[in-house]
């Protein structure tokens, strides 16, 4: 994860932890809470929560929606009660929303769960926009910010929060005949759940089990993320798979999401519960607690623009997967990888297995970098690549990413004619490449127990992705 926010990184010692800070720590005691009807077209509810005595005349606002795969489940199951109190000790408002649901039934039919997954997210939609209202109309009852309002959602409603994250869009739906065909039956892109007028977008979003139906959803505009997953979740999967052990709807998980955050460089974290299936949290208060304080820190970054690292973490495991870009993400095996801190120093190496996976334990927490190193040969390049440098230079086609990299044999941070000479060159073996091999390279925080963090990797001139390393 690379943060690209403007951030001052505060360290916190165990010294400097004595006061409490608002929005990290619970600093108010009592809290109280009304019932209000959001949505009049379909008769929804919300619980609001606002901490007593606060004299703040506008706070962040934090939505949460629970869980329960779109046919059962309450705002006001236990888990989400504990959540909404215990960041409205924080310091924030809070409100727990309840939204349309389906019958069984419906789970078995692809179509029908992503109509009621729109349908919910319209109802979210139309709980922000009711803050925003009241602040506009009613002279800002519940003391809101309505620049910073925050998502977050358990299993079903981690699903909402991830999609009001990434559809910002209406063109993201509407290119789907399908898609688009829901979108119109519901009254349009921003839905017909009631308070028309205002915006519905989130500043960061946390998902406790949640997923996205399209990757390609995900872009350079969504929304900072937070998440939470088990690696056995049968219900959301954690990769890419049809949901609920396979009888519903297309689904990628919060690995997926994640690794494509990654690429476009959008502030992210990833909590991964190794073994564990859907929700561990909502029987284990202990993970339930990890995640709250994770989310607390996720948040207050980008409320104050300060990263936080909590120093007390002394154990954690680093583990990820090395895979090389191409249409298969084939493993890469027997690379040396070395973990870098921010004094630019190895602190541990370790060799990639047989999957590409490798891991590093008992890190403490901070920022740290990854670099690689390879001395397997490369292969896949051809006077295709050569071309595809070139029409790059023309303006026929655009490279990104790490094959924008590859094609960029000279190391000039451009890439043009040169290149693709060099490229048709290195083909014929009139010339070699002074490197092999590149690894993405990004700056990650640990600031939890768990941190996955995967690399990709492509040769100089590969530039179409079409070698496939030997395991």
């Amino acid at each position: 994860m690379k943060n690209r926010l403007f951030l001052y990184l505060l360290i916190f010692t165990f010294g400097s932890l004595s006061s409490q800070e608002r929005y990290l720590d619970e600093v108010f005691t009592n809290i109280t809470s009304t019932t209000v009807q959001y949505s009049q077209a379909y008769e929804l509810d919300m619980d609001i929560y606002i901490p007593n005595g606060d004299s703040l005349n506008e706070r962040p606002l934090i939505i949460f929606a629970h869980g329960g795969g779109f046919i059962s489940g309450s705002k006001e199951d236990d888990d989400i009660i504990t959540l909404c109190n215990s960041f409205s000790k924080r310091g924030y408002t809070t409100a727990s929303i309840s939204y349309r649901l389906t019958t069984i039934s419906c789970q078995l039919d692809s179509l029908c769960m992503i109509d009621i997954v729109f349908k919910a997210v319209s109802d979210a939609r139309a709980a922000i926009r009711y803050f925003k209202q009241d602040y506009s109309i009613y002279g800002n009852t519940y003391n809101i910010d309505t620049s910073k309002i925050y998502f977050t959602g358990n299993s079903a409603g981690a699903v909402i929060a991830v999609q009001l994250a990434c559809l910002n869009d209406e063109s993201k739906l509407s290119t789907y005949t399908h898609l688009n065909n829901i979108m119109l039956a519901n009254g349009g892109f921003n839905g017909d759940s009631g308070n028309p007028g205002y915006t519905s977008e989130i500043s960061a979003g946390a998902s406790l089990a949640g997923a996205v139906h399209k990757l390609s959803w995900l872009d350079s505009n969504t929304r900072p993320l937070i998440s939470f997953h088990g690696t056995e979740d049968w219900v959301v999967p954690f990769n890419c798979s049809l949901a609920l052990g396979g009888i519903s709807a297309q689904l990628c998980g919060s690995s997926e999401i994640h690794n494509k955050l990654d690429t476009y460089q959008i502030p992210n974290s990833l909590t991964i519960f190794p073994g564990d299936e859907h929700c561990p949290w909502s029987s284990d208060n202990v993970k339930l607690n990890q995640c709250i304080d994770s989310i607390s820190i996720f948040f207050y970054t980008n409320l104050t623009e300060t990263t936080y690292i909590d120093t007390s973490i002394t154990n954690a495991t680093i583990s990820g997967q090395l895979t090389y870009s191409n249409n298969n993400s084939t493993p890469l095996t027997n690379v040396v990888i070395n973990l870098i801190n921010n004094q630019n120093q190895i602190v541990s190496s370790t060799i990639s297995d047989l999957n590409g996976n490798y891991s590093f334990n008992n890190i403490n927490s901070g920022t740290y970098t990854i670099s690689c190193v390879s001395t397997a040969n490369s292969g896949g390049i051809n006077s295709t690549d050569a071309l595809i440098s070139q029409q790059h230079f023309t303006g026929e086609s655009i490279l990104n990413g790490m094959f924008f990299k590859s094609a960029d044999v000279n190391n000039s941070n451009i890439v043009n004619s040169t290149d693709a000479l060099l490229i048709r060159q290195n083909f014929v073996n009139i010339t070699q490449f002074d490197e092999i091999w590149i690894f993405e390279q990004q700056d990650f925080i640990v600031n939890s127990n768990f941190v996955n963090h995967n690399i990709k990797s492509i040769c100089f001139g590969d530039v179409n992705g079409s070698f496939i390393p030997a395991n």
